[in-house]
């Protein structure tokens, strides 16, 4: 019996052994080292302060142009429809209020960039959705300094022509 006691101690001594070393290796790649008492503390990544968003980088700064035409941003947004295009709407706003129409926006373009917003009435399936989807009524944000697709997908599925944005008429 007292054999069992010393063996089940020994077992306790070597877990909590184990734990130590377990723990002095996770806080050594945070800078604190457990094991020294005399080791300083090395700084960590400083804290955001409460309520704090982290502001990545804009990738797409605002620009003053050249700008590409209202015929080749419409020509890249009906690239995406899988079918015949039956009506259209254009417009050049600002990355915002193409945002706020679509409700949908990213932190790594300017707000007040140059965008098409173009509204098609044809065919789309969304390239990256997790499901197969089709829809009659979509949009496509076409950045206007560099004609790349900055957003795209259906305003809903319904069949049911959008409200346009404020600067977006529709073309014959």
């Amino acid at each position: 019996m007292k054999s069992l006691r010393v063996l089940l101690g020994l077992g306790t001594i070597a877990a909590i052994v184990l734990a130590a070393g377990l723990a002095n290796k996770a806080s050594s790649s945070y800078g604190v080292e457990l094991t020294s008492p005399n080791a300083a503390a090395t700084p960590g990544p400083t804290a955001l302060p409460l309520n704090a968003r982290p502001s990545p980088p804009i990738v797409y700064p605002r620009t003053n142009g050249p700008f590409i035409n209202e015929t080749r941003a419409s020509e890249i947004a009906a690239s995406g429809a899988a079918g015949p295009i039956t009506r259209y709407a254009i417009g050049l706003l600002t990355y915002r209020e193409a945002a706020n129409w679509m409700q949908s926006w990213t932190y790594t373009i300017d707000p007040e960039r140059a965008v098409y917003l173009v509204v098609n009435a044809g065919p789309f399936s969304p390239p990256h959705s997790r499901v197969s989807v089709t829809c009659r009524v979509y949009f496509v944000v076409v950045d206007a300094t560099d004609g790349g697709i900055r957003a795209q997908g259906c305003k809903d599925l319904t069949p049911n022509w959008p409200q346009l944005a404020a600067g977006v008429t529709e073309r014959p």
